[in-house]
């Protein structure tokens, strides 16, 4: 009954997320296998986790609409002029590979290893695997959290490894203002992650205390962000533009192949969130697994 009430569950979630413009409809089918995984494996609290990141995410979208010139989301971007204290390299703005609308390859991307914990807990019963699904939701939630607070940020946003500025929307750029949204999207999705952990497995209470769990996630989370800048910066593809720019699409508007300015082709930025989620998710269980 748990699996036909979570399909229902979900089904119902994904289609309210497909008529709100917030996935395709491929992103809805994702979702609701991620979505039953979580419910079934690890129950509904853990299901209301998941439901926080999707709808805190769709909610900034909505709150804080700004956007780069491309007309699509912009993660790190400032709205307005960079600081003279910080000049942007000369470059068009960045051309991010998908707009604000999930598709399943994103979804499963941000909650893949959440779904695979919550399965392995319904069938081990290991307290880690809980862990590991917080800290893999913190990771994403830190993640949107900090695009969309970012591109609020008045100064230029700089590589993560040089700390040199760079283009306004480049993978692997960031502001402080980003990193404060990040830190607070993991607080936020480890609050509600440790209150579902303690009311599954209130006896792990005895070794470890509410406030190591939840510094457990949030710190997993937080870095799994900084993770996903690191790998941005460094190994995620980007493509020149016809506009003499920098682009994540590895095709132009007809088609024809563009030229590749750095990383590898087939690091994605889905890639890079789906390897930055299952780092939060390992860092987040390895104090318990050693304890």
């Amino acid at each position: 009954m748990s699996w036909l009430f979570g399909i229902a569950l979900n089904l119902l979630a994904g289609f309210g997320a497909w008529k709100a413009g917030a996935v395709t409809a491929g992103g809805a089918g994702a979702g609701l296998a991620v979505g039953t995984a979580i419910y079934v494996g690890a129950g509904p609290l853990f299901w209301l986790c998941l439901m926080l990141f999707v709808a805190g995410s769709s909610a900034l979208d909505r709150v804080l609409p700004s956007r780069d010139a491309s007309g699509e989301r912009s993660a790190f971007a400032p709205p307005a002029p960079p600081s003279a204290s910080a000049p942007v390299p000369r470059s068009s703005p960045v051309s991010q590979a998908k707009g604000s609308r999930r598709d399943a390859v994103q979804v499963l991307a941000n909650g893949s290893w959440a779904a695979i914990a919550a399965v392995a807990y319904g069938l081990t019963g290991a307290s880690t695997a809980l862990v590991a699904l917080g800290s893999a939701l913190a990771a994403a939630n830190a993640d949107t959290w900090a695009g969309e607070v970012g591109i609020r940020s008045r100064r230029a946003p700089v590589s993560i490894v040089s700390l040199r500025p760079v283009a306004p929307g480049l993978s692997g750029g960031v502001t402080t203002l980003g990193l404060g949204g990040g830190a607070v999207g993991a607080g936020v999705l480890a609050v509600a992650a440790t209150a579902a952990f303690f009311h599954s497995h209130a006896a792990l209470g005895q070794a470890f205390s509410v406030f190591q769990v939840f510094l457990l996630i949030a710190v997993a989370g937080f870095t799994g962000n900084l993770v996903d800048s690191l790998l941005g910066a460094t190994v995620q593809a980007k493509y020149r533009d016809e506009r003499d720019g920098i682009s994540e699409h590895s095709r132009d508007a007809n088609g024809r192949p563009r030229i590749l300015l750095g990383g590898f082709r087939w690091i994605t930025n889905d890639a890079v969130n789906w390897l930055s989620s299952g780092a939060a998710a390992l860092l987040g269980t390895t104090p318990l697994s050693l304890a």
